[in-house]
């Protein structure tokens, strides 16, 4: 899986494919403090010899389908075929213990997947304030800090709440919330 994400190789040829490592990592960040039952669904998949069979059993153990639906579109946004959307849901991805965002990415495209990580609230079922603001002080804000372009703590936390604010008021459209973000930050 390290190399199928390019970790270690700088080469932004593997940015779709970390673009979305990073939200299907945070995406079961979340759903395993949420529900311990994750643990175990996480544990299986693990055990499975077959990536397609553990990438099924964690659809219907892991992922909620409308999660999972945010996953595909943004796979073809970033030119992710099917296949290696497969690989990416399944036990593999939690075998590398690991999460690198994307190496080409400049602020812009960084300002973008921060988007994303505030907008997977959006999928929490059942949303927990205080889980949720644990995995954006823990994982989101430092992952986030360490990508090109200098973000600094404030801007993503301003960006987190724009995005919350936008889906508060019942506005879902990705691309809406994205030129918000954009005219704001």
């Amino acid at each position: 899986m390290e190399n199928f994400l390019g970790y270690g190789t700088s080469n932004s040829a593997y940015d779709g494919r970390r673009h979305i490592a990073c939200l299907l990592t945070v995406y079961a960040s979340y759903k395993i403090q949420v529900n311990p039952n994750a643990i175990t669904a996480v544990k299986s998949a693990l055990g499975m010899p077959d990536y397609t069979q553990s990438h099924q059993y964690l659809l219907k153990n892991l992922y909620d389908s409308d999660f999972y639906q945010f996953v595909e579109s943004l796979g073809r946004r970033y030119n992710v075929s099917n296949q290696d959307l497969i690989y990416l849901s399944s036990g593999e991805l939690f075998k590398v213990r690991i999460a690198k965002t994307p190496a080409g990415y400049d602020r812009a495209l960084n300002k973008i997947l921060a988007v994303h990580f505030a907008y997977l609230q959006h999928y929490y079922r059942p949303l927990n304030p205080i889980i949720l603001q644990q995995l954006t002080n823990t994982f989101s804000i430092p992952i986030l800090k360490g990508t090109r372009g200098g973000f600094t703590e404030s801007e993503l936390r301003n960006i987190f709440s724009i995005v919350n604010i936008e889906l508060t008021k019942g506005n879902i459209d990705l691309r809406t919330i994205e030129a918000t973000v954009d005219k704001q930050i």
